[in-house]
């Protein structure tokens, strides 16, 4: 399991968005900080 940290500007720029929004953005946060391989996950693609 990985462990991800949001910058204060991060949590800064959140504060407009809907909180349903922000719910969703964590939820997927979680997803891919509970894969073994984060880089290999479905939703991840190469920049």
């Amino acid at each position: 399991m990985h462990r991800y940290v949001l910058s204060r500007g991060a949590v800064k720029s959140m504060r407009p968005i809907p909180k349903p929004r922000v719910k969703q953005i964590f939820a997927a946060l979680d997803e891919l900080a509970a894969t073994e391989k984060p880089t290999e996950h479905r939703n991840v693609k190469a920049m």
